[in-house]
């Protein structure tokens, strides 16, 4: 599932700054999260921020928990992981392309035409392609990730002194033996 905003409803408000303090208490009692009484609306925010995370319950995953339904949530801006992204680009330019009037029955018309084009090979397909991009990423991944040095350590910051006397006496040595 991709993170549109529709698909990420909370379950159960949280609190946020513009919130009433009255509810943020409500909120924070219902967690059975201590506050004070007299203490501020920005204090009880500070602790509703502390232990919202916890609280992050999507709607849909309830009804999808319900169903024996596994939820995948794809990363944010990759469009290129999600395969319904690909067929709704095609099916963008395939309109595009070809909506000369701007008249909604023509539009919805090859909407349609273009959707009855897509059948169960042009989806698999592209289930297949965007599984090759994961794993080229993956993969890129795991490249990264070997060929990661590691910059700072105490030990080497002190060594460039080291570095360049022994470059230096490896030159003058080199330039005497000529």
């Amino acid at each position: 599932m991709d993170n549109a905003s529709y698909h990420n409803t909370f379950a159960e408000k949280v609190p946020n700054s513009n919130s009433k303090k009255a509810d943020m208490q409500e909120w924070l009692t219902y967690k059975n999260i201590e506050f004070r009484e007299d203490m501020k609306k920005i204090e009880l925010y500070d602790i509703i921020l502390k232990h919202k995370d916890n609280s992050k319950n999507y709607a849909i995953d309830a009804i999808a928990k319900e169903n024996d339904i596994d939820i995948l949530r794809l990363p944010p801006y990759h469009p290129d992981l999600n395969p319904i992204e690909k067929i709704w680009g095609v099916l963008k330019n395939y309109v595009a392309n070809r909506n000369i009037d701007q008249n909604y029955t023509s539009i919805l018309n090859l909407i349609n035409e273009r959707l009855a084009m897509i059948n169960v090979t042009i989806w698999d397909k592209t289930c297949q392609h965007v599984e090759e991009t994961e794993n080229k990423y993956w993969k890129d991944y795991d490249d990264e990730q070997e060929f990661t040095i590691y910059v700072g350590d105490s030990e080497s910051d002190n060594d460039t002194s080291s570095f360049y006397d022994s470059d230096e006496n490896s030159i003058s040595s080199a330039n005497k033996e000529h």
